[in-house]
């Protein structure tokens, strides 16, 4: 199996092709999906997506200290490389957030957020996770496979309002708001 300084290497290797390239993440309280996105070559793409499920199968033995547990839950190795990104990856734009109705009546919300350059993240990530492997690894077990689930989703509003204040309860109203008027026009 690859060591994360060969990944680190590997990723590197694919950031000039990968330069415009972006991470689309789409999810809401029961699904979530991963896009790459911006032009790649596809098989860049797929060199790429080979390269996350190697680093996800590899993040199964990273320190459990490291790993949040929703990442550590994923069952799909590159999903979980995905969702490392996502939560540890460093910087990446809030995501936006939308509202779901049926009938003009609230049914939940969806978030879509994007990491830039996916391949020199990964390149960072990798480098970040070397610098705390244990000498041992011990293997990270996922006790709940699946989707985002809605005590999941809860937690993470209540930890970003937290963060960032009631930032994301601003933005959820004023995209209420944009979306009422637009269903008015």
């Amino acid at each position: 199996m690859s060591s994360w300084q060969d990944l680190e290497q590997q990723f590197r290797d694919l950031e000039s092709t990968m330069q415009h390239s972006r991470l689309d993440r789409h999810w809401d309280e029961a699904t979530e999906q991963w896009r790459l996105a911006g032009g790649a070559d596809p098989l860049v793409e797929r060199r790429f997506a080979a390269l996350a499920a190697l680093a996800g199968k590899l993040l199964t033995q990273a320190n459990p200290s490291a790993v949040p547990a929703e990442v550590a839950e994923e069952t799909d190795p590159a999903r979980r490389w995905y969702g490392a990104l996502w939560h540890l990856g460093g910087p990446h734009e809030p995501p936006l957030v939308g509202q779901l109705t049926r009938d003009g009546q609230p049914e939940g919300y969806i978030f879509v957020g994007s990491i830039d350059r996916p391949a020199h993240a990964s390149s960072v990530l990798a480098l970040r996770l070397q610098a705390v492997s244990d000498v041992s690894p011990s293997p990270v077990v996922a006790t709940r496979p699946g989707p985002i689930r809605r005590g999941r989703l809860n937690d993470w509003l209540e930890r970003e309002a937290a963060q960032r204040g009631r930032f994301w309860t601003v933005v959820a109203i004023l995209m209420a708001l944009i979306l009422a008027a637009l269903a008015v026009l």
